[in-house]
């Protein structure tokens, strides 16, 4: 985006904020709907990031009405490669490549999946984007099946590499993963897609959420980088105290490291544990959940 557009992109987005200012209701946990919170961090003088003391999200306000979010995703959001459709010559570079030292590489989210099924599994990646993550998990061993908002990135997943895209209206069952990367801290409720999450899981079936890290270590740490974590395009920041009210009564593992295969692995053959390892080493904080098991 040029230097240009993001100004505009800016302006629009204070005046936008301006206007919502005035209503209440943009106030409220888009989560819960509580309207008890705290303000504890700012920008441009009319955002602020917001801790819920209910269901303890940290939410952006004024908050964006839900049909308006959903427009945002569908047409207007935009993140360099994340988001930009790549041209047929450079898709068949990566996809020969495998994405080795790319930045979208996949190549630790794999590893990550493979602790707990080092034999393959089944896969619902929530918010696929273009398919590359999908692709690199099927690539992996990993049956695969996708959802993704934004119409136009859906279809380029399904016709360019080959990604199966499901509807939510009839959502997959029985399955062993739910996955998203840097995706709940987009949608209005998080607890709503971790729902999702619950019905689509097998009894055993794992939550495996990668987001930016709004993790109180990680703040204290590098207040800078904390502080960039959410704006416009990142309405929520997740941190360990909603995943551990989220997860009260499930096993769960958060960390700041997905490479530490380590740790994950004894999580795992521990079956109900909770546990919490460091949050300071990355901006990016993962949670691993059994969100239909109860922790004995």
């Amino acid at each position: 985006m040029s230097k240009l557009n993001q100004t505009i992109k800016h302006e629009k987005w204070f005046a936008t904020c301006v206007y919502r200012s005035l209503n209440k209701n943009r106030f409220a946990c888009p989560n819960c709907g509580s309207s008890e919170s705290t303000v504890i961090d700012s920008k441009f003088s009319v955002t602020n990031l917001r801790d819920c003391h209910n269901c303890a999200l940290q939410f952006r306000t004024p908050t964006d009405p839900p049909e308006e979010s959903k427009e945002y995703y569908q047409q207007q959001y935009s993140l360099g490669f994340t988001t930009e459709l790549p041209s047929p010559e450079v898709l068949n570079f990566l996809m020969k490549s495998k994405f080795e030292n790319h930045e979208k590489s996949y190549s630790y989210i794999t590893d990550l999946l493979k602790i707990f099924y080092p034999q393959g599994g089944n896969i619902f990646d929530f918010g696929c984007s273009w398919g590359y993550g999908s692709w690199q998990i099927r690539e992996a061993g990993f049956s695969v099946l996708s959802y993704e908002i934004s119409q136009p990135r859906a279809l380029y997943a399904k016709q360019k590499l080959g990604v199966e895209i499901i509807d939510l209206l009839n959502p997959p069952t029985d399955l062993d993963v739910f996955f998203s990367n840097h995706v709940i801290e987009h949608v209005p409720s998080p607890s709503e897609t971790i729902a999702l999450a619950r019905k689509v899981l097998k009894p055993d079936g794992l939550f495996i959420a990668i987001t930016p890290n709004g993790s109180e270590a990680f703040k204290n740490i590098d207040f800078s980088a904390w502080h960039m974590l959410w704006a416009q395009d990142h309405p929520n920041l997740l941190n360990e105290t909603f995943y551990q009210k989220e997860f009260k009564d499930n096993p769960y593992i958060i960390s700041s490291s997905p490479k530490d295969s380590e740790g994950f692995f004894h999580w795992d053959n521990a079956k109900t544990q909770q546990t919490v390892l460091s949050l300071d080493t990355s901006s990016e904080l993962i949670v691993v959940a059994r969100p239909n098991v109860l922790v004995s």
